[in-house]
Order: C-alpha cells, then structure tokens, then sequence
C-alpha cells in the first residue's frame, strides 16, 4: 500500500520538482559562462539530496540504508564537480582527466550500485546474473572499443586506469540495474523513476567517455542527460511508491520461464557472437578473450543453474511448510493438527498409549481487536503461541486452530492429571503481560481438557473438548474443565 503522496500547492511534490528540474535543465543552457554552468549543475545534485532527505523523512521507508547509499552516492557526484570546478578554473588546469574528481565519480558508481543490490534482498544468487551481463558486456565493448580506437586506448597509466575505470563501472552498473528491473515485483513507479534516471546517467557517462579520445566536450544531449538523471532520482524518493524499494522482495521465482531461459542461452552464444563481430569487422580473433570468457560465463550460468535447482527445492519446501503451518504463529495449523490427532487416536486403539488434548481459548480476545486494532491483537497471538510452545514438551503438539483457539495434543499420557497439570503450566504461562499494540495487556484463557480412548474418533475427541472449554467459559472463565474417562 503506497503513501500519500506529498502535496505542494496541491500538485505532487514529485510531479512539481519533475517540471521545476526541466525548466532548470533549460536555464542552464542560456548561462553564459562556463563556470556559472558547471556550478549550476552541481547544484542539481544538491537538489536530488534534499528530495532524498525530504522523501525519507516523509515516508518513512523500512531499509533506510537504500536511500542513504542514493544520497551518498548524489553527494560523491556533487563533490566531483566541485574538485574538477577547482581544478580548472582555480588550478587552471582546462578538462583535467585524470582528477581527484575521477576518484570521487567512481565512489558514486560504487555506493549507488552498492544500494541497487539492497534492493535485490538477501537471495545469494542475487550477483550472479549481474556478473554473467558484466562478462558478456565486457566481452561485446572491448572488441567495439578496439575496433573504435583501433587497438587498446591507454595513452598514459593514470588515463588508462581511469578510463577502463568507467567502462568497467558503465558496465557493471548496467548489469545490475538490468537485474533491478527484471527481478520480482518491480513494477512501481518509483523502479521506473531510478531505472529511467539511470539509463540517462550511464548513456550520458558512455558519451562524455567516448569523447575523451578525441578531445572534444560533452554534448549538449549528454549533459542535459546528466542533469536530469538528477532530477528524476529526487523525483523518484519524492513519490509515494518510494517506500517499496525498501520491502524485501519476494521469494525467488524458480520457474523456468522463457525470458529466464533466453538470458541464459543468450549468454551461453556471447563467445560465439564475439567471433562473428571480429570476423565481420575484419579484427584478427581475440583467442585469451574468448577463451577465458567463454570459461567464466559456463562457470557462471552453471553457479545459476545451480542455485535455481537450489531456489526450487527451498520454495517447495516453504510452500509445504506454509500449507501445514499458520502464517501469524508458525504453529501447526487445523489440517496438520488433524493429522497428528487421527495418528494418536490410531495408536491409541492399536497400542493402548493414553493421549489428552487441551482446547484453549484466549478470554476477552474480541475486545483486543475492538480496542487496538487487528495488528495488535495479531501481536498478542504471536505471543501466546511462543509461550504455549516454551511451556509444553517438545513431544507435544501445539497447533493454532484459528482466531484466538489455540490446541495442544499431550501422548503418552497414563492419568488425568497429566493433562490438568499442562493446564497448570498454560495457565502460569499467560499470567505474566504480553506486549501488544505498545501495551502491556494481562491474558487469561479458558482450556477445555478431553482425554482420548480407545475406538474414539478424532472429531469426537476435539469435540469433546470443545464442549469443556465452553463449560470453562460458563463457569467463569480463566479455568479448566475436564471431559473423557481415566486412561
């Protein structure tokens, strides 16, 4: 469910600062002076922190640590620009590359890609499609770099580790944001916000390294790209859907869906299409890189393969547990409960081996809902199911039947005060208060107690049971009552 959205002069603040960016972006083009530009544009990035810190405040996200990682990663940005402003116009120094100001440039791909994978939660195979698109891109740009400058373009140490600095971040940024966009889930606005701010940033980031070699500037294209990657960033932690970057994605998808299977067969044809691009551009064959591509990508794609096996063996086991659990408590649900106690009466006909089944009900449950609202009581329940747990035998079954009923199914029992006993200890576990709703609420039950015997049905049995506890209720609550024969 998204936030209201924040309102200015009731227009969306995210809309607002979208129109008040473009018209910024023009602004900047009719300053005269190419200082007053570059510290103009310096400014968005202040911009885009500000929206940051205003969108987090106001819609408070779950994993903040996101949101920070986009605000430093903006500020690394912002303090590039005013080192390369110093640089050439304090120092004199005209397009200094490399700068200090690289350094900072290269921060700000690091954290921001560092934030992009939060998003992808705590799945383990989450870099590995990032790392296969990251092999094959490498593979694909450094033919197209040698055939652009025709052979390696490292014309000094310094710029050539700058240079491949950028192209390896370029790349790697693409793969993860790639990954971003196709993972669970990812159909908000804000994800089409940060993708969209992000394609301009890289496609103007490839520009301005593109023109390295040659000398000349960024264009006018690239660098209006530029500004207003940092315009829709602050947009984006400006909308109300900026709260579900901060939820944990759901479970992986382990189906073999086509899309799934096309990336990897995609991947699997990089080696060979390296070959067709060099035999068609008339290169000699880059042995060591395709060789040593095409042996990264098979172990990759076999890790993935791998953890998608791995991925479908643990959703099927949480589906199963989920069909045999409740969802609030982890408690055995109603069906595996009926499970357990059809087997128990079974031996108990066949074996002899007493078995006792308490049925609980929580007193004044209703006016928890009423009084502090559904989370609340859902809290209390939560609670109750711990205690009920620590205070019975690991042999025994405690299960949530549903609503505020809870049941425990005692075997081996030889005589009825085994079964009072564990209503003693039920009892003496909800006397101390539970937390719910920011309260200390004091809890109380009535237990309907029904000892099994031979030949008796399941249904009988909890029926039987059920009927005691409505006689608990009736006497007066907080007490337990006794069905059922001596075994």
């Amino acid at each position: 469910m998204e936030n209201r959205a924040i309102q200015v002069f009731g227009i969306p603040a995210w809309l607002l600062y979208v129109l008040c960016g473009a018209g910024a972006t023009a602004v900047y083009f009719l300053l005269p002076l190419e200082i007053h530009r570059d510290v103009f544009s310096a400014a968005f990035g202040v911009g885009a922190v500000a929206a940051i810190a205003a969108g987090v405040k106001a819609y408070r996200p779950g994993r903040r640590i996101i949101w920070h990682l986009f605000a430093l990663g903006m500020l690394a940005t912002v303090a590039g620009d005013l080192v390369w402003i110093a640089h050439a116009y304090v120092a004199g120094q005209k397009d200094p590359f490399p700068s200090p100001a690289d350094v900072l440039y290269l921060a700000a791909y690091a954290v921001t890609i560092a934030g992009l994978l939060l998003v992808q939660g705590k799945n383990s195979f989450r870099f590995v499609d990032p790392l296969i698109l990251l092999t094959g891109l490498f593979m694909l740009s450094w033919v197209l770099v040698e055939a652009f400058f025709q052979g390696p373009y490292v014309p000094s140490l310094l710029e050539g580790l700058a240079y491949n600095g950028y192209l390896f971040a370029c790349l790697l940024m693409i793969a993860v944001l790639v990954r971003f966009l196709l993972a669970p889930d990812r159909r908000r606005a804000v994800h089409y916000l940060i993708f969209a701010s992000l394609a301009l940033f890289l496609a103007s980031s490839i520009s301005f390294g593109a023109s390295i070699p040659g000398g000349g500037g960024i264009a006018a294209a690239a660098h209006a790209g530029l500004l207003l990657y940092q315009v829709l960033f602050g947009a984006a932690a400006l909308h109300p859907s900026m709260s579900a970057l901060s939820q944990q994605p759901p479970a992986a998808d382990t189906r073999l869906s086509w899309q799934r299977l096309s990336f990897l067969l995609a991947a699997m044809l990089i080696a060979p299409g390296i070959l067709v691009v060099q035999t068609a551009l008339g290169l000699p064959v880059d042995v060591p890189l395709v060789v040593g591509g095409s042996v990264v990508l098979f172990g990759l794609v076999s890790v993935r393969m791998a953890g998608m096996v791995g991925e479908r063996r643990t959703l099927e086991e949480r589906l199963a547990f989920q069909a045999s659990h409740d969802h609030l408590t982890g408690l055995p649900n109603r069906r595996l409960f009926s499970e357990r106690l059809e087997n128990a009466t079974a031996r108990l006909s066949r074996q002899g081996k007493g078995i006792a089944v308490l049925f609980i009900d929580l007193d004044g449950f209703k006016r928890v809902n009423d009084s502090l609202g559904h989370e609340a009581g859902d809290e209390l329940l939560v609670g109750v199911g711990r205690r009920l747990r620590d205070c019975t035998r690991p042999t025994d079954t405690v299960a949530r039947l549903g609503g505020d009923e809870f049941t425990v199914l005692l075997e081996g029992v030889t005589q009825v005060s085994d079964a009072t006993r564990a209503a003693e200890r039920v009892t003496e576990a909800l006397r101390p208060p539970l937390a719910a709703g920011g309260q200390e609420m004091l809890v109380t039950a009535s237990i309907g107690i029904a000892l099994g015997v031979p030949g008796q049905g399941a249904s009988d049995l909890l029926s039987a049971c059920d009927a005691a506890m409505y006689e608990a209720k009736k006497n007066g609550k907080s007490r337990y009552e006794v069905r059922g024969a001596t075994v």
